[in-house]
């Protein structure tokens, strides 16, 4: 009417969302029911029918299209995922031809012409139906996935042509379901909604392309089918196999080319899917490589083994020669996965080093002007393709996901699925770790506030780069928040306290700290550092341990304490190189008065290098391994922190579990908490990593030639070097280092491999002599079976422990030999 126009309303028209997705979406079509939600960002939308079915094709920001077929008014499913145009948005405005076969898809830079259904890609009837495709049916009497149109005799019996809807494969059971091959049997084949069929039937058994035919009679539940004669069939070979399916290893074109040369795998632009050359449509638009880019040799799964003189010791390897370094490495506790992050590469391998997944993750068009959400379009002058490095790579447990943060957009990071790293959960657009290849970063996952030890928290410690203003509200040591509403977020906030420390304004551009390690244990969070003993210039290096109660939601107990290293000829090694946290064995632990649940620091230091000076980090070829206990009290002065006051005198009880009050806040001590080496190298010590076997503490120490050092500490003060395994000549051990699930092995990581080493090999020892000679802390001669053997590999040893010697029980049996005289 012309009275009260025009008409709003303030209560919204609300729909139930029938999906979802982990992306945004910015154009959709209205309508009363939101169908579907997703975690990524959609920005196009297109809809058609096929018969009972709505179908929504979704173009997402990262150049993806997603096909979605809405089942009821509640619910719809997501059956595929289309690259089209991998980091390019597709536009909103995306058209259907006139036979509604292809959808026009529009990018940046580029339209492309995409199927709308494609049936041929899915292989048996469970596949086909499986995969829920509303175009797609098994057409029974042509033994194939196709359109209904495709499907010939679908127009005289609907029971030729079966949909995942109204139906299920037409063979449902298959009796006996175990055969012999070398015997000739009667299969009976249970047919459901089996269609009627003139003349008669064969069955067609199929091996290794050879097709062999029985004649088949019907019966009341379906068809019975006698075997070939075992004389006809194919010969099936003694040697191992590899059987694997090219669009399940890629799931795009950069990934599908990146595969090894063996696997033979092209990109097939018509299907725009990972495929061999004979399944790509008439081989057209199919691109192979020429060249191995990837290779995972494996001893144990026929693979090439690991070379050089020790190489009985490498059982497996994991190799990526084409691209730049791995910086990272972690192990899944759970399942053995091993996870490596490198420069613009994520690896997600099994236990034994076979590659199971990877993502790029740059190189990434990036500066360091833009704030970690990434520039808008003015800003891109300042924009160029940037190196992605991972600086945190951490099993999440409680969770059950992978934290990962690169140096890019800030150092922002990701959340990735385990099961399938190329699942990509969550984008966390925060200013978190280093934003360089160079500057330090450490992080691990310990108890934490608000409510510890129920709530854990990630513990983050940064160096300061300096290169924007944004790194200016990077903390320099944080505990960040593990909740899905608050990830990453600084765990707890208050008005003028928080769970964070920085260094002084004034302060941090010229006073760099190194993180080096990060550990929890008992009610307490540690980082191990390098930094100046003060902010003046040419101030000498030293190491610190930083301790944090772990239920501290202020930072109150924020304290350093220098540490150091020297040997029994009183030379200094002052800057710590790598460490490990680990049990001790019953000696070590019985010396130091603690129980063998207990952790200990394991560190390895080396001295500055005189020619640089102290006030350089520059550490020289040698190194020492020391321990410690985590005791030792601070007092206050951390110019760096804040200026330094005097301290305020208080009445208190000063212990182990002093956890801070609101003055004397932060501590520090000056007075640095001294260990004696238990040994010294001629080398520079880059990795350790430590364990215990009964009575024995064993700590292997990765070197800067690419060598492990087995050591068996054997007192507080001595230990013995017992072997050197090359592992990878010339390139550095990187700090991480993981055994596996049994502690059998050890994965060591250099620059561009990853090395399965064994941690324990007796059978290398040859007579009772040099095994016991050897000192090796898990071998013995296991005198009933005559050879050098770990305990648990001699069968007598736990009826009579006089069965299995070591060089510390016993000692060889000898036979003294007395000549008759006559």
């Amino acid at each position: 009417m012309d009275v009260n126009t025009p008409l709003g309303g303030e209560q919204p028209v609300e729909g139930l969302a029938i999906l979802t997705f982990p992306t945004r979406l910015t154009a959709v079509a209205a309508t009363s029911t939101d169908a579907l939600t997703f975690p990524t960002r959609l920005t196009a939308v297109a809809a058609t029918s096929t018969d009972a079915y709505t179908v929504v094709f979704l173009g997402t920001a990262q150049g993806h299209l997603k096909k979605v077929v809405i089942e009821n008014q509640n619910n719809a499913l997501e059956y595929d995922d289309i690259e089209v145009d991998q980091g390019s948005a597709v536009r909103q405005d995306m058209h259907f031809d006139k036979a509604g076969d292809h959808l026009y898809v529009m990018t940046s830079n580029k339209i492309s012409k995409v199927k709308t259904k494609e049936c041929s890609i899915y292989e048996g009837c469970s596949q086909c139906l499986g995969a829920r495709d509303p175009y797609c049916g098994w057409c029974s009497s042509e033994n194939k996935c196709s359109l209904r149109r495709d499907c010939r005799e679908a127009f005289q019996d609907p029971r030729f042509w079966l949909n995942y809807k109204t139906d299920r494969c037409a063979i449902t059971r298959v009796k006996p379901d175990k055969i012999q091959r070398t015997t000739t049997r009667t299969l009976a084949l249970m047919i459901e909604n089996m269609p009627p069929v003139d003349g008669p039937l064969q069955c067609v058994f199929s091996s290794m392309g050879k097709d062999l035919s029985t004649e088949t009679r019907r019966t009341a539940e379906g068809v019975s089918c006698p075997t070939p004669r075992p004389d006809l069939l194919p010969v099936i070979p003694q040697n191992k196999m590899l059987v694997y399916k090219c669009q399940h290893m890629a799931s795009n074109c950069g990934m599908c080319l990146n595969l090894a040369e063996r696997f033979r795998c092209g990109w097939c632009q018509s299907s725009s899917r990972c495929e061999v050359a004979a399944q790509c449509e008439k081989e057209r638009g199919w691109t192979g490589i020429a060249f191995q880019v990837l290779t995972a040799t494996s001893s144990a799964a026929g693979g090439g083994d690991a070379e050089g003189p020790n190489s009985r010791f490498i059982v497996d390897r994991f190799e990526d020669d084409r691209w730049q370094e791995f910086t990272h490495l972690t192990v899944d506790k759970n399942t053995g996965t091993v996870y490596a992050g490198g420069v613009n590469r994520l690896y997600q391998l099994e236990p034994n080093l076979r590659l199971l997944q990877y993502v790029v993750t740059g190189p990434v068009s990036d500066s360091v002007e833009c704030p970690a959400s990434g520039c808008f379009s003015e800003d891109l002058q300042s924009m160029k393709p940037t190196n992605n490095v991972n600086k945190v790579l951490i099993v999440d447990y409680t969770h059950s996901r992978l934290i990962v943060c690169g140096s890019v957009r800030q150092g922002s990071c990701q959340v990735r699925d385990l099961r399938d790293i190329t699942q990509l959960t969550r984008n966390v657009s925060k200013a978190i770790v280093a934003n360089n290849a160079t500057a330090s970063t450490v992080a691990f996952i310990a108890p934490g506030p608000p409510n510890s030890p129920v709530t854990h928290v990630l513990y983050v410690g940064v160096t300061y780069t300096g290169r924007s203003v944004y790194r200016d509200e990077v903390p320099a040591v944080s505990s960040r928040s593990l909740e899905d509403n608050r990830f990453l977020e600084i765990a707890v906030t208050d008005v003028t306290t928080s769970t964070q420390m920085w260094v002084n304004s004034l302060a941090r551009k010229r006073y760099p700290i190194t993180y080096v390690y990060g550990f929890g244990s008992e009610n307490f969070s540690y980082f191990l550092t390098r930094q100046m003993e003060d902010t003046c210039a040419g101030s000498p290096y030293m190491s610190k341990l930083v301790r944090v109660c772990q239920n501290d939601p202020a930072y109150y107990s924020y304290t350093e304490i220098p540490i150091e290293c020297k040997d029994q000829q009183g030379k200094h090694y002052n800057l710590v190189q790598a460490a490990y946290v680990g049990k001790p064995g019953t000696d070590l632990a019985t010396q130091l008065g603690i129980q063998t649940n207990e952790d200990v620091l394991f560190a390895v230091f080396s001295p500055f290098d005189p020619r640089e000076g102290e006030g350089s980090p520059q550490p020289t070829d040698s190194s020492a391994l020391c321990f410690e206990c985590f005791r030792g009290i601070g007092v206050r002065g951390l110019n760096f922190i804040s200026p330094s006051h005097h301290c305020i005198e208080r009445r208190l009880d000063l212990n182990e579990d002093f956890c801070g009050m609101d003055v004397n806040t932060p501590l520090g001590g000056k007075q640095p908490v001294e260990s004696l080496a238990s040994l010294t190298f001629p080398t520079r010590l880059t990795a350790v990593a430590a364990t215990s076997t009964d009575a024995y503490t064993v700590v292997f120490l990765g070197t800067a030639q690419g060598h492990l050092k087995k050591v068996v500490i054997e007192n507080q003060n001595n230990a013995l070097e017992y072997d050197d395994i090359e592992v990878d000549q010339g390139s550095a051990v990187r700090q991480d280092m993981h055994f596996d699930k049994a502690g059998d092995h050890l994965y060591v990581m250099t620059s561009n491999k990853i090395s399965k080493v064994k941690t324990k090999e007796c059978s290398i020892y040859e007579g009772c002599s040099q095994c016991l000679g050897a000192r090796d802390p898990y071998c013995g001669w296991c005198s009933s079976e005559n050879k050098c053997s770990l305990r648990r590999d001699c069968r007598e040893a736990f009826q009579d422990p006089r069965s299995w010697l070591n060089d510390k029980t016993g000692r060889c049996a000898t036979h003294r030999r007395r000549d008759r005289i006559r």
